[in-house]
This record gives C-alpha cells, sequence and structure tokens, in this order.
C-alpha cells in the first residue's frame, strides 16, 4: 500500500511539473506576441489625392473662361481646397 502511495505521489508531482512547464512556455509566447508592434494600417498617400493633370487642365481652361490672366491661370486658386471639394463630390456620389 505505501509503495502504491508512493507511486501515486510521484505521478502527481510529475503532472504538476509539466503543468507548470506548459503554462510558463505558453505565458512566455503569449507576452511575445502581445508586446509586439503590430502595424495595422500605413496610409503613405495622400487624402484627398492631389489633382490630376487631367483636372489641372480643366480647372486651368475654366480659370481662363472667367477671365483669369492666360499666363498663369491657377495663380489665385487653392489646389488643396479643389482637391477636398472633389474628394467630398466624389464620396457623395459613391
Amino acid at each position: 500500500m505505501k509503495k502504491v502511495l508512493k507511486y501515486a505521489a510521484w505521478t502527481i508531482a510529475a503532472i504538476v511539473v509539466l503543468a507548470l512547464g506548459a503554462w510558463a512556455w505558453a505565458h512566455q509566447v503569449a507576452m511575445d506576441r502581445y508586446e509586439k508592434n503590430w502595424t495595422v494600417h500605413d496610409a503613405g498617400f495622400p487624402i484627398p489625392f492631389p489633382l490630376s493633370a487631367d483636372e489641372l487642365d480643366a480647372l486651368r481652361l475654366d480659370a481662363i473662361a472667367a477671365g483669369a490672366d492666360p499666363g498663369n491661370p491657377l495663380a489665385g486658386v487653392d489646389l488643396e481646397t479643389q482637391a477636398l471639394e472633389r474628394a467630398i463630390a466624389n464620396g457623395r456620389r459613391l
């Protein structure tokens, strides 16, 4: 009887040691993944997109038709505002 209890105690001790080792390994793996810096999203382009060459040409023609200086028709035009208005109109269209 004493021998059986001794084997049972050693078996339980071995299971506890293995469980603690498995927990320590899993904890270390989880902490390594938790502390890693993940790149979620990288917007490497301007928002709104700049005006294309065709849009700039159309804007120049409209400015000349409105009486702007033909040498520099876009002198008083804010291109960023025009791009933002275009992006808003495109968003509404979508």
